[in-house]
């Protein structure tokens, strides 16, 4: 006889709407949780312990969650400060595979955090510039809080990019100065359309965060780097 895993139905409808499979994202389930899952919530029927564990990392929680009897307070995303999209109309909620990363490079951070902390190293805040500066006045304060004069962008492109016609280069300085010198974490994402996402500002004070669509254009991630 298979055995039943026991769990809160509650949870259950707690961990789908955690991974994001709400408003017709249902219908990315895997068939096997999707024959089943309204079962499961409704309390008609308890998964067996196999079927818990895909779901557990399909919804991306651990099977103890599912024997909860409250619901824990923390499935909200962060506020996202710029999200770009190639349609800033077309708006739809995150997908589940968006939720995944931006969970993921917020996990990512607190990592780091513990890594400074174990470390005794100081923990950067970011500077938030005054809304009162002039757009030319922000170009100006960013390089010179990068220490990057238009000169020397420009040798890039004479001295070491000449034959990067996919401007790599340029993203990878740009990421490493950016991290190095402002105190911004910059990750990319590997399973997200370029339709719903090409660039995206996660805000704190210590360690901000920017994510960036893989799928883009060199370019396009380079654009969204000073964009967010």
């Amino acid at each position: 006889m298979v055995s039943e895993a026991i769990i809160n139905p509650a949870m259950m409808i707690w961990a789908r709407r955690y991974a994001g499979f709400i408003e017709e994202y249902e219908e990315l389930l895997p068939g096997y949780i999707k024959k089943h899952y309204k079962l499961w919530e409704n309390g008609e029927k308890y998964p067996t312990w196999n079927q818990l564990r895909q779901v557990s990392n399909k919804y991306n929680v651990p099977t103890a969650f599912f024997f909860m009897e409250t619901e824990p307070d923390f499935d909200d995303l962060p506020t996202l400060i710029n999200f770009r999209k190639i349609d800033p109309d077309n708006y739809k909620n995150e997908s589940p595979e968006l939720i995944k990363e931006i969970r993921k490079s917020e996990h990512r951070k607190e990592i780091y955090l513990d890594l400074l902390f174990e470390l005794n190293e100081p923990i950067p805040k970011f500077e938030v510039i005054e809304e009162s500066k002039s757009r030319r006045n922000v170009v100006k304060y960013i390089r010179e809080k990068l220490g990057i004069s238009l000169d020397e962008q420009k040798s890039w492109i004479r001295k070491i990019n000449s034959l990067d016609k996919e401007h790599y280069n340029f993203l990878n300085k740009w990421k490493e100065i950016i991290t190095e010198k402002m105190g911004i974490l910059i990750f990319e994402t590997d399973g997200v359309i370029l339709e719903e996402m090409r660039g995206l500002c996660i805000f704190h004070e210590e360690i901000p965060i920017i994510l960036l669509n893989g799928k883009d254009t060199t370019n396009g991630r380079i654009f969204s780097l000073f964009m967010n």
